[in-house]
């Protein structure tokens, strides 16, 4: 009797452990993780690269790889601004933090420029922006400096001064074109004469002569001795078709009778006009 009692403990024992292995096994099969989902040992994860692994470990492991980078040791180029001759070299700062000598050129009031073009340069109209890039006034060449000071047209002239009761009209078609000029002799010891001979030339090279009466009641100032140094002023007038454009006049001016005479053409667009020619 104690022997059946024992076998059939035996056997219930075994039974016992036979059912909670099948039912562990039975737990673990049914486990189904779905699309983006997988298995992760007895639970599911979020795999959303479909690459087999758990979004939660690549998200780890992406964080330790964006750990900030260590700060770049800066070698500057340069601790300030310098020059290169004419050339202006800024000393800035780069992206890296870093910084650079950067060419900038060359500019006005860096590294001794004054000027890059004559219309930087205000000491008066006649400064010029030399080879160096400095503000000059040009040495006046020694000869006969010619000045307009107006362009004007007229049909009919009154005199001017002791003339003033006369007057004299432009022809039918034609018009008066007068030249306000100033006349300097910068020759060393020539004496110009005041006897001026002057022409006007058209767009068509027309040449018309000086218009002597409207000329004499008009001015007397050009006439005279010009010593050196001597600078005056008065008027040229020319008779000219009314529809024709000057585009230069001709001053023909005589010296001591020793030195022949002066020929000087000018543009009438220009305010001065300069002849160091002389025959």
């Amino acid at each position: 009797m104690k022997l059946k009692i024992a076998f059939l403990s035996l056997l219930f024992i075994l039974l016992f452990l036979t059912a909670c292995e099948t039912t562990d096994t039975t737990s673990k099969e049914e486990i189904v993780c779905n699309e983006p989902y997988i298995r992760y040992e007895l639970n599911c994860c979020l795999d959303q690269n479909s690459n087999s692994i758990c979004d939660t470990d690549e998200i780890n492991k992406v964080e330790y790889l964006q750990e900030e980078p260590d700060p770049v040791s800066c070698l500057d180029a340069c601790s300030s601004d310098t020059c290169s001759g004419k050339y202006y070299v800024a000393c800035l700062t780069q992206p890296d933090g870093c910084k650079d000598k950067i060419n900038k050129g060359i500019i006005i009031n860096r590294c001794g420029v004054e000027c890059l073009k004559g219309s930087d340069c205000k000491l008066n109209a006649d400064s010029i922006c030399d080879s160096d890039n400095k503000c000059a006034i040009p040495e006046k060449p020694e000869g006969l400096t010619i000045t307009v000071h107006s362009r004007e047209t007229a049909y009919s002239i009154q005199g001017e001064a002791s003339y003033a009761s006369l007057s004299d009209e432009a022809q039918e078609g034609y018009i008066f074109y007068i030249l306000d000029l100033t006349i300097e002799n910068d020759i060393s010891e020539i004496i110009l004469t005041g006897a001026i001979e002057s022409k006007l030339k058209d767009e068509d090279n027309y040449k018309y002569r000086c218009a002597s009466r409207a000329t004499s009641i008009l001015s007397t100032g050009l006439q005279g001795y010009y010593n050196p140094g001597d600078v005056q002023r008065g008027k040229i007038v020319f008779e000219i078709p009314e529809d024709s454009t000057p585009v230069e006049y001709s001053l023909n001016i005589r010296l001591t009778e020793s030195f022949g005479s002066i020929e000087q053409t000018c543009q009438i667009s220009n305010d001065f006009c300069y002849n160091d020619d002389i025959i």
